[in-house]
């Protein structure tokens, strides 16, 4: 009977699959990072810059595309904008990424130490680690202030959206915490517990995808009562800070390997339908006709007006652009597949 058991143990073990990560470029302490088409934008903390790469390129080459910065961390894109958490400085900046000579000016100061920033609709939230906290801010605004969403957390980390939730990587708390980012009043629940110092977050259909300060990267469906961790890669990496899913493709800011790394998420069974949308329109506010960038296949769209009221649905693919000359003056919501929910303004 031992020898069973013994051989049943090698056999389970020689058919575990961990997926590989290979060199994608070099970066020194990558942390955020955003694409959009074949262009990836990351920041370098140990260099206080923002990148860009083109991974279309048969020999991927970073190029500077902002340097002077203070601790960049996480990063979004918003249309042509890119907001920035500069930690060290306390500060939200963003950066015109299509501009001949593109340059950091203020969104907000006086923060306390914010880490990453996701934008959903007009809203740009803020991960304040230092402040153990999670706030908002509006976009849109001159002149901004933030208004608390989730307190009480211990170094707060990254975001990452899944439908009408936000979750968010808590490193001193060892656990995932999600909250209804739609709800009058958001309230923080658990949604992974146990963790070892979770950092980065990313979503690939139900599957939840974390890397943790023991270089091990995990993934647990969503949809469980009590999601179950499994690594999916655990060797090769060193401080894995933060994750990226395209496509089939998993991107990784191996910090202190300093390098942007990949894995190929079919390698270990991840289903290859239904990628994590992230999704920006631009321009915004528009007059004539608004783009919609970060579609990769066939989805559904929905447009309501501010009272509700559908003025527009169909089936959209890349390159969305849509006519909005006969629409009233006003705001609208766009929703995609009942999951990424936008906002845009006509002039």
């Amino acid at each position: 009977m031992k020898k069973i058991l013994i051989l049943s143990f090698l056999f389970l073990a020689a058919n575990l699959t961990y997926a590989q990560a290979t060199t994608v470029v070099s970066a020194d302490g990558p942390f955020g990072m955003v694409k959009a088409g074949n262009t990836m934008y990351f920041s370098e903390f140990n260099d206080g810059k923002i990148s860009k790469v083109d991974l279309s390129s048969g020999t991927p080459t970073p190029v500077d595309l902002v340097t002077g910065l203070s601790g960049p961390s996480g990063i979004t894109l918003w249309g042509n904008f890119l907001f920035v958490a500069e930690y060290t400085a306390n500060k939200i900046s963003k950066i015109d990424v299509v501009s001949g000579t593109p340059t950091a000016t203020d969104v907000i100061t006086g923060l306390n130490g914010p880490f990453d920033v996701k934008i959903i609709g007009f809203d740009l939230y803020i991960v304040e680690s230092t402040g153990g906290k999670i706030t908002k801010i509006d976009a849109t605004s001159g002149s901004p202030s933030t208004t608390d969403v989730i307190t009480g957390l211990t170094t707060p980390s990254h975001l990452a959206q899944n439908g009408s939730f936000l979750y968010c990587s808590v490193y001193g708390d060892s656990k995932i915490i999600k909250f209804d980012h739609t709800a009058t009043i958001p309230a923080a629940t658990d949604m992974i517990t146990g963790l070892t110092g979770p950092s980065g977050i990313a979503f690939k259909n139900n599957d939840i995808l974390i890397s943790e300060s023991n270089d091990v990267i995990s993934k647990a469906d969503i949809t469980l009562t009590t999601p179950v961790l499994s690594p999916i890669i655990n060797t090769g990496l060193n401080n894995p800070q933060n994750l990226l899913v395209d496509g089939n493709e998993l991107y990784i800011a191996d910090n202190a390997n300093l390098r942007i790394a990949k894995s190929d998420l079919t390698s270990i069974g991840i289903d290859e339908n239904g990628t994590e949308l992230s999704l920006s329109v631009y321009p915004n506010p528009a007059q004539n006709a608004i783009k919609v960038s970060g579609i990769t296949s066939e989805i559904n769209y929905s447009i309501t007006d501010i009272s509700g009221a559908k003025v527009s649905s169909g089936t959209v693919s890349s390159n969305f652009e849509l006519n909005i000359e006969h629409y009233s003056t006003g705001q609208y919501i766009i929703q995609f597949d009942n999951t990424s929910v936008l906002k845009f303004v006509k002039e």
